[in-house]
């Protein structure tokens, strides 16, 4: 049997409902109150969790990849945005929060080469998972977020938003006013590391609230900038 014929065996076995997995009667799980937890508290990450507080009753987590102060100031903004005034959880490592195993939803917020390892380890959690585009930084990293979506059987969306309107369309399509088509290459840099050997500005230290060895995660540390 090949690894095609695995993954078909593991899509096609039954999946509990979330009733059944929890133990509560359907009507008690659709009116429980669900836990989202936020891994990344940028720009992106407050808009996508604020406006899903707009339509649904949820409860929220908040975790952090490197900068301790992104994440106090997401906590103060959380307890005021959400009804019961509550102040979240926070934590400073995304596995401590998803130890806790106690989330229906993550969203993946984070720059874009820490896609694949908070993804694959929130559907390990028993969670599912919003993660924003691109959804990895090589196909190796891709296959591994849909084998483990689909091993663990967890709903997996990606932010593909520019995906739908019409405009993207037409920019990757033919033009055929022109009799011509224009070809669309997805670029895989990482736009926020500094290449090595490239000139800017001198070399500083990171701040004292960036983790600047998290942030760059398995990628090789290159000298920060101010």
């Amino acid at each position: 049997m090949n690894d095609d014929d695995s993954c078909r065996r593991v899509c096609r076995a039954p999946r509990p409902s979330p009733s059944e997995a929890t133990g509560l009667s359907p009507r008690s799980w659709r009116s429980r109150k669900k836990r989202v937890g936020l891994i990344g508290c940028g720009w992106y990450g407050k808009c996508d969790l604020w406006r899903l507080l707009q339509i649904a009753p949820v409860e929220i987590v908040l975790s952090v990849m490197s900068t301790r102060r992104m994440l106090a100031e997401a906590a103060e903004l959380a307890a005021a945005k959400q009804p019961s005034g509550k102040a979240p959880r926070t934590y400073a490592d995304y596995r401590e929060m998803l130890k806790e195993k106690d989330l229906d939803l993550v969203l993946v917020e984070t720059p874009d080469h820490w896609h694949a390892l908070p993804m694959i380890a929130a559907v390990q959690s028993g969670a599912d998972v919003y993660v924003q585009k691109p959804i990895s930084v090589d196909i190796i990293e891709g296959q591994s977020m849909l084998a483990a979506a689909r091993n663990y059987r967890r709903v997996v969306q990606v932010g593909t938003q520019r995906a739908k309107p019409p405009a993207p369309h037409r920019s990757a399509g033919p033009d055929h006013s022109r009799g011509t088509a224009r070809e669309h290459r997805p670029s895989g840099d990482l736009l926020l590391l500094r290449r090595p050997g490239s000139t800017g500005p001198p070399d500083a230290p990171p701040p004292d609230y960036l983790d600047w060895e998290m942030y760059t995660g398995r990628h090789r540390c290159v000298p920060t900038t101010r």
